[in-house]
């Protein structure tokens, strides 16, 4: 939350300023002001901000989620100070962040309360680091994808006011936005049997 929202909320409080100043439309402006073309302030969040829910996700899931919403509000509040507010969501990304996704998910049980560890058992904690990153391995596309949505982004004629990038995004991400949540938590399911999911460690009333 300190880096995904409130960073993005410290970078929006402190630009927003200086980019009215700059677009500000030539009726509302100063005399003899100018008239420009818009400013664009572009953020990155991920697909998983506007997508269902994935197990083990919860906090990046939720960070990512407050920025995205953050990012709406914010297109409407300076639209009319002629700035553009335009959301970037990649997919699956080839980084050196994505490296340590299955390692932190073994930190985060390691770290876990022993209500937590009896709940789920050490095979289901072993399972979904491999599942996770099985989705990775499969998934994943190279950077310059998110790259060139950036740069239409900045640069393009009719910007978007949101970018997906990756063949996940564009595929997945999209459509499930519509997708009822049996459908999108039934499907989940039988991917996780797929993956050979174990059986929690005792049942929850």
């Amino acid at each position: 939350m300190d880096l995904n929202y409130f960073g993005l909320l410290h970078v929006i409080k402190t630009f927003m300023p200086l980019l009215k100043e700059y677009s500000m439309p030539i009726q509302q402006g100063s005399r003899g002001k100018k008239p420009t073309q818009n400013s664009r302030f572009i953020a990155v969040t991920s697909t998983i901000a506007v997508m269902p829910s994935f197990p083990g996700l919860s906090g990046y899931a939720a960070s990512k989620s407050a920025a995205d919403t953050l990012m709406n509000c914010l297109r409407v509040e300076v639209k009319p100070f002629a700035i553009d507010v335009i959301t970037v969501c990649p997919g699956i990304t080839r980084t050196p962040f994505l490296s340590k996704g299955a390692d932190q998910m073994r930190c985060a049980w390691e770290s876990a309360p022993q209500h937590i560890k009896k709940d789920y058992g050490d095979v289901y904690a072993t399972w979904l680091p491999s599942a996770v990153q099985f989705g990775i391995d499969w998934l994943a596309h190279d950077v310059g994808d998110t790259v060139e949505c950036l740069v239409d982004a900045s640069t393009g004629a009719w910007p978007k006011t949101r970018y997906f990038s990756g063949i996940d995004a564009r595929i997945l991400a999209r459509p499930s936005v519509h997708v009822p949540d049996f459908v999108w938590d039934g499907g989940l399911s039988i991917l996780n049997t797929i993956l050979g999911q174990p059986p929690v460690q005792r049942a929850r009333l």
